[in-house]
């Protein structure tokens, strides 16, 4: 039998107080100000609610990603505010070590290896379920997210990596959301900016769907097989005014994963440090937004129920 595992747990309230005072706002600031205003501070610099992070946090132990003996150590915590903050504000290296202090090469290993940590949590905490509650179970779209050019031996711009939205470089990702529930199903790895919804769809997402189930998606996402056209609901003008009120409603839900997910400065900016650490950082970004969907205490920032 498994050893049952004792993380070592911190409290929301070390973490809010602990990532302020690493802002700048010392303790009698803080205590002159109030809960809301600390929180708001809080998030504008760490991207989730410090309870949300304290989830986190405990995540990385209970999932075998951080030991509980690394989890004692200074420099872990000190990694892992490092990484929210990067995510979160994109900032250059000059902004972001005169903030916490510390040697530049430190705090850029540390802030890379919470990172990718943080990122290792999202096969665990967004899985799509083998079946499904209902047969009309989930929405999907896809989005885009700029990149420098990658660098290609053959041609200076290679026409693989030209992502429509931002005439430029970039990454296309799918995103699928469970429609009765706060939950994020899926959400692919990134694949060059040219790549189409329904191609990324189709080699990485159809099988997942039980047969019978259906998906809400726009007009890119018409398929071509008979599985694919039975899978996909999209925009029909024979639909009755409840319907398409239903997949509107459906679709609102969708770009709104994707404005929180572009709240974080390293996803709406361009990404300058190459493909494989773009992607880390999506999926971790993604993992983090799923924390805090899911919770529908106060705390939390639910979608808004069908």
């Amino acid at each position: 039998m498994a050893a049952i595992i004792e993380p070592y747990i911190l409290k929301p309230s070390y973490i809010l107080r602990a990532g302020l005072k690493a802002c700048h706002v010392d303790d009698v600031i803080q205590d002159r100000r109030c809960q809301a205003t600390n929180v708001r501070v809080f998030k504008a610099h760490f991207g989730r609610h410090p309870l949300h992070l304290a989830q986190v946090w405990r995540d990385l132990q209970l999932f075998g990603i951080m030991t509980v003996e690394e989890a004692k150590e200074k420099k872990s915590f000190r990694g892992f505010m490092l990484a929210n903050n990067f995510l979160r504000l994109y900032e250059s290296e000059d902004v972001r070590n005169a903030r916490f202090g510390g040697n530049y090469d430190y705090n850029r290993a540390l802030a890379w290896d919470f990172v990718g940590r943080i990122a290792s949590l999202k096969v665990h905490r967004i899985r799509c379920p083998t079946t499904w509650p209902v047969r009309l179970g989930a929405s999907a779209d896809g989005t885009q997210l700029r990149t420098n050019e990658p660098r290609d031996e053959e041609m200076r711009r290679n026409p693989k990596n030209y992502a429509y939205k931002y005439n430029f470089a970039g990454l296309n990702y799918l995103i699928v959301l469970s429609l009765w529930t706060n939950h994020i199903w899926f959400a692919s790895g990134g694949d060059p900016g040219s790549t189409h919804d329904m191609t990324i769809t189709r080699q990485e997402f159809v099988d997942m769907v039980p047969d019978g189930c259906r998906v809400i998606a726009d007009d890119a996402f018409t398929g071509k097989t008979e599985r694919e056209k039975s899978i996909f609901a999209v925009s029909n003008n024979l639909d009755a005014p409840a319907v398409k009120e239903f997949k509107g409603r459906a679709k609102a839900r969708q770009e709104t994963i994707n404005k929180r997910l572009k709240d974080y400065e390293s996803m709406s900016k361009p990404f300058i440090y190459g493909i494989e650490k773009a992607k880390l950082c999506f999926a971790a970004v993604i993992t983090l937004i799923q924390y805090s969907i899911e919770d529908t205490s106060k705390f939390g920032e639910p979608l808004y129920c069908l």
